[in-house]
């Protein structure tokens, strides 16, 4: 028994990273395609399989040389088998340790449920292990929890670590959904920190009726990751301090989502106004850093789906930019006409709302997540962000009317003389920022109301 414990042991060991390494995509770990780190936990994992089967070979044939060619297949059909409960039993008997132990920290609030999980999946400890190891072992170099204690408290005054730790896995770790127009969306979701709708708009702690009340003012947000939140708590989103901002009949619905630009924001508003009764006072739209992407986030991905199914898993997701900032305000213009004709005969007023980035003159001496992205160039001795398709816009901000429109609401220099941080990594606001944001937008439609 002793001489085939190691190769037992090393088979197990093998046949479990070949399965990971293979399978995480499809559970949910680590980045979408089939990376670096994936072929190491393939190779190693065949490496382990083959040395494990050779050496069971070998202690079998030293153990019994002789015998018929019926005999050899009897042997290894019963050291097969044995190995085959034995790990099955390994497996079950740790995962239900670890379900154990999950069920415990849940409770305690130490650990982040998986409310999206169903089914078999939902019991099944040893994913949220490997997704848990690889949130910390695989932390981004714009991750919060890469900073110091005292530069984390600069973007998260009185947040402990732990709780940052908590806040990032619930509004990084979620899934997307599918959507037939814009491809993709937020999905429900229930957590300490972030919550979602199972109608799309993340819920603010003033908790918006769906379908809208008539007898309220209601507005809607539409934008990226920066407007869903990402990074903050429910409270702390640039629309959940505009609900604050605004009166007390004032419904705020954030129809922000991860990657977006306008053209996707466009689709969701028009699935929208097609799918309500009651309709909105105000949509609001507040891009500026994805809008430089030539397509969906995920469009790669979709066109290996359509075209070769079995390599969608493994595809990169490599989104891809126009090719100057002159392609991205054409753009944005011609979806902005087309959202005003859609309001203009409903009586909703649109906003939109240029915002500021990380990549636009900020002083990046005081961003803690610098990046070559940002393209900085020295300017009166400040290190300012430079971007071609922010540049483009102030270029035609000036020779247009578009700037003097009442509908339209530059922000992007808002935080040229800011010297503290803004950012909670790359580029999603901090909580400081999205009030201050939100407190911009305030005066804009308590302007428009008033005409």
């Amino acid at each position: 028994m002793q001489s085939t414990f190691w190769p037992i042991a090393t088979v197990t060991v093998g046949t479990l990273l070949v399965g990971l390494g293979l399978f995480a995509d499809h559970l949910g770990i680590g980045q979408p395609g089939f990376g670096e780190r994936q072929t190491v936990l393939f190779v190693v994992g065949l490496f382990c399989l083959l040395a494990g089967l050779l050496a069971f070979r070998r202690s079998s044939a030293s153990s019994a040389n002789e015998g018929t060619w019926f005999d050899h297949m009897h042997r290894g059909y019963v050291g097969f088998a044995v190995l085959l409960l034995n790990t099955l039993l390994l497996v079950i008997v740790l995962n239900g340790a670890l379900w154990l132990g999950f069920a415990v920290t849940d409770r305690l609030g130490w650990t982040v449920a998986e409310p999206e999980s169903e089914g078999l999946v939902s019991v099944l400890a040893i994913l949220r292990v490997t997704r848990l190891a690889a949130f910390w072992t695989n932390l981004e170099q714009d991750s919060p929890l890469s900073l110091s204690d005292d530069e984390l408290a600069s973007i998260y005054p009185g947040w402990t670590r732990e709780d940052v730790a908590y806040l990032l896995r619930e509004s990084r770790g979620r899934k997307l959904g599918y959507e037939p127009f814009s491809q993709f969306g937020e999905q429900a979701y229930t957590g300490r920190y972030v919550n979602v709708s199972e109608h799309g708009f993340r819920i603010a702690p003033r908790r918006d009726e769906w379908p809208m009340l008539p007898d309220m003012l209601n507005v809607w947000v539409f934008g990226g990751s920066t407007t869903f939140g990402y990074g903050l708590p429910d409270a702390e989103t640039i629309p959940a301090h505009l609900a604050a901002e605004l009166a007390p009949n004032v419904a705020v619905y954030n129809f922000g989502q991860g990657y977006f630009y306008s053209s996707q924001e466009l689709a969701l508003f028009y699935r929208l106004l097609v799918s309500t009764e009651v309709l909105p006072e105000f949509v609001i739209f507040i891009d500026g850093i994805n809008e430089s992407m030539a397509e969906p986030f995920y469009s790669e991905a979709l066109r290996t789906m359509v075209r070769a199914p079995y390599q969608a898993p493994y595809a990169r997701v490599q989104p891809r930019p126009l090719a100057d900032g002159d392609q991205v305000f054409e753009r944005y213009l011609k979806n902005q006409s087309l959202i005003r004709s859609w309001c203009e005969p409903r009586n909703i007023r649109p906003i939109f709302v240029w915002q500021p980035s990380p990549a636009w003159q900020y002083d990046l001496a005081h961003h803690l997540f610098p990046s070559d992205d940002f393209q900085p160039r020295d300017v009166r001795g400040q290190h300012l962000g430079q971007s071609s398709h922010y540049a483009s816009m102030a270029r035609k901000l000036e020779a247009t009317q578009l700037g003097a429109s009442p509908n339209f609401l530059d922000l992007s220099g808002i935080q040229a003389d800011v010297e503290k941080p803004l950012y909670v990594d790359h580029v999603h606001y901090t909580a400081e920022m999205s009030r201050t944001i939100a407190e911009r937008i305030s005066e804009r439609v308590t302007e428009l109301s008033s005409n």
